[in-house]
């Protein structure tokens, strides 16, 4: 009996060795994917309005290796397969983060943020990126870190002569094209044919971090455009698509 056994298992083993890989193909069959294609949107000239989620800030600043993280950079790449166009950033000058002012470091803009295995701490480098360079200009991202809604529309926000009265910020002054300009304005500058509008969450944030002590009001909802919320959304989607754009 036990001589039958292992000649049973002998003829197993030599079974399965005869046989070759060609018999087990288990490739799934593949349907075509059908082609790419826009529909009726023009994705040619992608612009997108917002704030530090739109910018790609990042670990308490806004450096390259994030802002090529943004997800409008990420949406641009896809929008490039079906027609969509080259798509610029106001790029820092390194992956450190924060400015110089004037060629000094500022404490408020800082190098971005690691984790040293005990919490949050400040890369020990210098900021390379200059505030006070020449301007670069309406780009195609047009996120500000820190913005409310209301920034949008303000023209003094790219002005350098209203940082001191804390009235403008430093990520537009790099970007605006002139010192009256609006983020809005530089945006239609441009005449986008898609957009994308992510707005409002400091209009309720800052007021949150300062544990509602009055110094940084919610905005208000109601009021006219460049105050209050609900007027000042509609201005920002009414400009928007006056030249047909889509957007989200």
């Amino acid at each position: 009996m036990k001589t039958i056994k292992y000649l049973f298992l002998s003829a197993i083993l030599v079974g399965f060795s005869a046989c070759s890989d060609d018999d087990f193909d288990y490739t799934p069959d593949v349907e075509p994917l059908p082609a790419l294609t826009g529909g009726s949107v023009d994705f040619s000239t992608y612009v997108s309005l917002g704030n530090s989620l739109t910018s790609g800030f990042t670990d308490n600043a806004l450096f390259i290796a994030a802002q090529q993280n943004s997800f409008p950079n990420t949406l641009a790449q896809q929008f490039a397969l079906v027609g969509g166009g080259s798509f610029t950033q106001p790029l820092m000058n390194d992956n450190i983060g924060g400015f110089l002012f004037g060629g000094n470091p500022n404490p408020q803009f800082g190098p971005r943020l690691f984790f040293n295995g005990t919490g949050p701490t400040p890369l020990a480098a210098t900021p390379t990126t200059e505030l006070f360079a020449p301007t670069l200009g309406p780009q195609n991202n047009m996120g500000v870190p820190g913005a409310k809604s209301f920034h949008l529309l303000f023209d003094g926000y790219g002005n350098p002569a209203n940082l001191a009265l804390e009235l403008a910020n430093p990520y537009f002054i790099r970007m605006a094209s002139s010192p009256t300009a609006t983020v809005l304005g530089d945006a239609m500058s441009q005449s986008p044919t898609f957009f994308s509008l992510w707005i409002g969450n400091n209009d309720v944030l800052g007021y949150a971090l300062s544990g509602g002590d009055g110094t940084n009001p919610i905005t208000p909802l109601d009021g006219p455009p460049g105050v209050g919320f609900n007027q000042t959304y509609g201005a920002l989607i009414s400009t928007l698509t006056s030249g047909s754009a889509k957007g989200v």
